[in-house]
């Protein structure tokens, strides 16, 4: 339908997802049109380097979001995808990478069980692992440090927060 996700955010205050769509009907065509301005935050200058970075998320529209936000501030990026935890040990166990965002409640294996794995795999005792969550209860953030994790994200993902967690975690 020539139309293309997209996001405003603003830390602490929340996030609009919008598109704009051209339906047809029996009379006319309708146009849906959202009047909101998406302003990135300043792109981090990379220039040569193209860090890798694994997102561990079982939804697609989380997925999307993070992977659109990393590659619009880090166009060099190497991003692979595991839907669960499984698939993020699985490919951990294949390729080092320089930074996990680690979704916490998934299928199969979750964030606590993978982190866990991930940390006795050789070259994996300091890649930054980030907990992305929508738990936002007591000693959540707590749970995901004890099991491994170096920071957390609460959802919804707000680009800042991403961009501000990369800056902090990924040096080269």
């Amino acid at each position: 339908m020539n139309s293309k996700l997209e996001l405003k955010s603003e830390l602490n205050k929340g996030s609009t997802f919008y598109f704009d769509v051209q339906f047809k009907t029996e009379d006319s065509e309708i146009d849906i049109e959202n009047s909101d301005v998406f302003l990135p935050v300043e792109n981090i200058n990379y220039d040569t380097k193209e860090p890798v970075i694994i997102i561990v998320e079982d939804n697609k529209i989380n997925m999307l979001l993070a992977k659109t936000i990393i590659k619009k501030n880090i166009p060099k990026a190497i991003i692979h995808e595991c839907n669960n935890g499984i698939e993020a040990v699985e490919l951990s166990k294949k390729m080092l990478s320089n930074l996990i965002f680690m979704d916490v409640q998934m299928p199969l294996m979750n964030g606590y069980e993978a982190t866990k794995e991930i940390r006795k795999l050789k070259g994996y005792k300091k890649t930054p692992i980030i907990a992305l969550t929508a738990g936002t209860i007591v000693g959540e953030k707590e749970k995901c440090i004890e099991a491994g994790m170096d920071d957390y994200i609460t959802k919804p993902i707000v680009q800042e927060t991403i961009i501000n967690t990369i800056h902090k975690w990924l040096k080269f």
